[in-house]
């Protein structure tokens, strides 16, 4: 998935492939994880061979030897990108529909949408309407 070797990622050698914004988060979880000798599961953005980030859940599980001493994780890594896009989408159609529900005025209303749509999917939102004489309005306008 990633292009590298097992031996570039042991250790904390994976956390190259992690996005830098989910960094410090994933090293958190497992450094706390492993002082612990605790399960983890995160959620993160993992870099592909071809450098494209997609969403992933890493899950471990500690292991140990017959004398009962900790050998480290055994688990797996698991691409979730489809599934978090459409969870994502789902979260926005909710917030957009919660904003409609509660129409007091449409320039407001407007206003929660674009509110909505800008970071989560776009960089800037233009609402327009066309009102019953046939001219173009800007309700909300947000970058």
């Amino acid at each position: 998935f990633t292009g590298r070797t097992a031996e570039q990622d042991l250790g904390l050698g994976w956390l190259e492939n992690v996005h830098p914004d989910d960094r410090q988060h994933a090293t958190d979880i497992f450094l706390k994880a492993n002082e612990r000798h605790a399960p983890f599961s995160l959620d993160y953005r993992l870099r592909r061979h071809d450098g494209v980030y997609r969403w992933a859940v890493d899950a471990g599980l500690p292991r140990f030897d017959r004398e009962g001493r900790f050998q480290g994780f055994v688990g797996n890594v698991t691409d979730v990108h489809d599934r978090k896009h459409v969870e994502d989408l789902a979260g926005f159609v909710a917030g957009v529909s919660a904003a409609l529900a509660e129409l007091t005025d449409s320039v407001s209303t407007m206003q929660k949408v674009a509110n909505l749509v800008v970071p989560a999917f776009a960089d800037w939102c233009a609402v327009d309407m066309v009102d019953e004489d046939g001219e173009c309005r800007r309700l909300a306008l947000l970058h």
